[in-house]
């Protein structure tokens, strides 16, 4: 409709109004002309009966001069919230930080708010991920802890030079001394832990512990702790060793184990899901370029700041579970009769079992930073 045919359909409105009667459609007797032509402007305009009413409705033909119903003031919202609040005795932020650029920049984008939000999230984790990765990625390692100062690190090789011991070597009793469990335990900068008899596999009873205190022990704060288990029969020659052995030692940093890829997986010390260790499946083999699966069976454990490697072989039947057992039963050593009989105290840096294992040190206290070091080597490491 244009403005002309508006002003003429107006001017013809307002001349008919001598025409209109007031008592048609039940109005009040008191409506003018004028009156009934604006009420039935009114209803051209707004649906009564179905809620469609003018602004201020309900206020004027209530009570248009009480308070209750008049039009709230401005800034209603935000003086009844500081009201609350007052009452309430509670604290609220009256004046809000400026956005960060960051968020201005994607609320200046032309895209929908969930597609932002995931693009803000994506960004976030993929920056996380590569602040926690980023040493393992530059060195192509790939590392799993059972702790927080042990664990192993998946590698394709060892480092050249790394001589790995494949075959089991007795223990050197020549130039050393025998000890009591007091002597021993004064060594120690932690309590000596033991496994229950009734957690061991079946038939395997103590049969000697040494203290190793030798002149590198650059990866153990102080001297490390063997125990070993062994078969009691004379038929234990038939197997690989006859033997569990438990290794525990304080470490210094992050003492952590190079294994082969797909050698290794965690395994749930209790059943709870609080504790677990690290099973590690087989050894390397003497050229140090190739993992060898289905002969040694090993756990590394964590537990009160010390580590255990408890060792077995595949050929006893010692299994991952055998070794998850014995985990969950170590106990602090207290006076026992049991446990009463000598100590050897050896002039070794490490148990014969572990030497020429290559483990990966990470001490913060040294400036060097990271090394490699071979177990049983003296002095030869590498750094990182």
């Amino acid at each position: 409709m244009s403005m002309s045919e508006f002003e003429r359909q107006s001017q013809e409105q307002e001349n008919d109004l001598s025409h209109l009667s007031v008592h048609e459609e039940n109005f009040p007797e008191d409506f003018s002309a004028e009156d009934v032509a604006f009420a039935r402007e009114l209803d051209d305009l707004f649906d009564i009966h179905q809620e469609d009413i003018p602004p201020y409705f309900a206020q004027t033909l209530l009570e248009p001069d009480d308070q209750r119903f008049q039009a709230v003031e401005d800034a209603f919202e935000q003086k009844t919230c500081a009201r609350v609040f007052r009452r309430l005795n509670m604290r609220r932020r009256l004046f809000h930080p400026p956005p960060f650029p960051f968020r201005r920049t994607l609320g200046s984008l032309p895209a929908p708010r969930p597609f932002l939000a995931g693009l803000a999230t994506m960004i976030v984790v993929m920056v996380a991920t590569m602040l926690y990765t980023a040493p393992s990625f530059a060195s192509g390692l790939a590392i799993l802890l059972a702790g927080p100062h042990t664990g192993v690190i998946r590698v394709h090789g060892l480092p050249n030079g790394t001589t790995p011991v494949s075959t089991p070597i007795p223990p050197d009793d020549e130039n050393d001394n025998r000890i009591g469990m007091g002597a021993a335990q004064s060594l120690l900068q932690f309590p000596m832990y033991f496994p229950r008899e009734d957690a061991l596999p079946y038939n395997y009873t103590m049969s000697s512990i040494y203290i190793y205190k030798g002149a590198d022990q650059s990866w153990a704060a102080g001297p490390i702790v063997e125990v070993d288990y062994s078969y009691p029969t004379p038929n234990a020659l038939a197997h690989t060793t006859g033997s569990v052995m438990i290794c525990e030692f304080k470490p210094v940093g992050r003492v952590m184990q190079l294994v082969g890829y797909g050698a290794d997986h965690l395994l749930e010390i209790d059943q709870s899901g609080k504790s677990s260790g690290i099973y590690v499946d087989g050894q390397w083999a003497e050229n140090g370029h190739e993992w060898v699966f289905g002969n040694r069976s090993e756990l590394i454990y964590e537990r009160d700041g010390i580590v255990f490697w408890i060792l077995g072989f595949q050929h006893d039947g010692i299994t991952g579970n055998d070794l998850r057992d014995v985990a969950a039963s170590l106990y602090a050593y207290h006076p026992d009769p049991r446990i009463n009989r000598n100590i050897i105290q050896s002039t070794d840096d490490a148990p014969p079992l572990l030497k020429g294992q290559a483990i990966y040190l990470d001490d913060p206290g040294n400036p060097n930073g990271p090394m490699l070091k071979v177990v049983g080597s003296g002095g030869q490491s590498k750094k990182n």
